[in-house]
């Protein structure tokens, strides 16, 4: 079903697509979804601030070795 989809989608006109995305973008951001988004990140970003200062240091600090570790797999 998804393969077949994507198919029906690739044979559209890029114009009518972007058309498309266009008018969705528009009804999300005059529902507010940007900023909704906006909002979350800012809660986000205040978290990641909070670790810091509660632990002394980033909640992120593994990401390296992780990132080293899924390489190897």
């Amino acid at each position: 079903a998804t393969m077949e989809l994507a198919g029906q989608i690739a044979r559209m006109h890029p114009f009518a697509l972007r058309q498309a995305k266009r008018a969705v973008n528009q009804t999300l951001d005059v529902q507010g979804f940007y900023a909704a988004v906006q909002s979350v990140f800012d809660t986000h970003q205040t978290g990641h601030g909070n670790a810091l200062s509660v632990d002394g240091y980033p909640v992120l600090m593994q990401l390296e070795g992780m990132k080293d570790k899924l390489r190897r797999q």
